[in-house]
């Protein structure tokens, strides 16, 4: 009996270990899928700024081209795409900032594995595999940053737009700010192709950064 209990005592403790090191020696890729998947979100988002983007515009298009008899109901889908867009920049911002701080995560995790190599060779070439990895994560988030700073203009511009039609919603209020409305599209065009750029680069590098072959993720509806 005694041999008996000392056998489990012995297994239960073996057992703890090797759950307790498997623990220890999966945190760094747990971090790097964790930064893999708020990489993939935050593409998510920035595709759902992206559509949120061209129905905003393409109601405020409709509006100018072919104008109802009844402009009000035209003006209030205006407005209504123009609430989520900015609805939609905000969680955009939100996400990126919970992305860079994984990025961080994974990056500490991975100084912690460096310092606890016992081999300068093997920690030499990780450490070339952690800086390429720490520009991958800066360029997107520059671009991240970038994609947000082009954004917020053109909302306050799209903004000011509905404020001079609040004021004049009549035809000519309507012709008055063609001009405005052809300007604000073709800033539209410029920002719509920075974010489909950032969005394939936040797919990318979260891909190269996953244990497991990532999805690419719905935009969130």
């Amino acid at each position: 009996m005694k041999t008996k209990l000392t056998s489990i005592v012995s297994t239960s403790l073996l057992l703890t270990l090797l759950i307790t090191s498997t623990a220890c020696h999966s945190t760094g890729y747990n971090k790097s899928d964790t930064a893999a998947l708020s990489l993939q979100m935050a593409a998510a988002e920035v595709q759902a700024e992206s559509r949120a983007l061209d129905v905003t515009l393409g109601s405020l298009k409709e509006l100018i081209a072919k104008p109802a008899p009844d402009l009000k109901p035209q003006f209030r889908t205006f407005s209504a795409s123009l609430d989520r867009l900015g609805d939609t920049a905000n969680r955009a911002q939100h996400t990126g900032v919970r992305m860079q701080q994984k990025n961080v995560d994974y990056l500490q995790a991975w100084d912690k594995e460096l310092q606890d190599m016992n081999f300068e060779h093997v920690r030499k070439n990780s450490e070339t595999r952690r800086t390429e990895v720490s520009k991958q994560f800066e360029t997107v988030n520059a671009r991240y940053q970038e994609a947000g700073t082009a954004m917020q203009p053109l909302i306050l511009y799209l903004t000011d737009i509905r404020r001079a039609l609040s004021a004049d919603l009549t035809h000519e209020g309507l012709e008055a700010v063609k001009p405005i409305v052809q300007n604000a599209d073709e800033n539209a065009t410029k920002v719509q192709a920075a974010l489909a750029k950032l969005a394939s680069d936040l797919n990318l590098s979260g891909s190269r950064i996953s244990s497991v072959a990532l999805q690419t993720a719905e935009p969130p509806q």
